[in-house]
């Protein structure tokens, strides 16, 4: 699986579902965990570039990974 279209599925996910699974997505695109947190990262290093609110964060309680509006002050 080509990086590019892997991090295009991951937040189309994210966006259109608000929340994705690890386990769903690396068994989607047959990728390792490995990858699956490497993708992460980029993820969030392009949120953090668009400076647009949006924040990835991991939910423990629920073993996903949402997108989220960060609260403004």
């Amino acid at each position: 699986m080509r990086k590019s279209i892997a991090l295009l599925y991951m937040l189309e996910t994210l966006e259109t579902r608000g929340r994705m699974e690890k386990k769903s997505i690396t068994d989607k695109l047959q990728i390792t965990d490995v990858s699956f947190y490497r993708y992460l990262k980029s993820i969030r290093n392009y949120l953090t570039f668009m400076r647009d609110g949006r924040e990835l964060i991991y939910d423990r309680n629920n073993d996903i990974y949402v997108l989220v509006r960060k609260a403004t002050n």
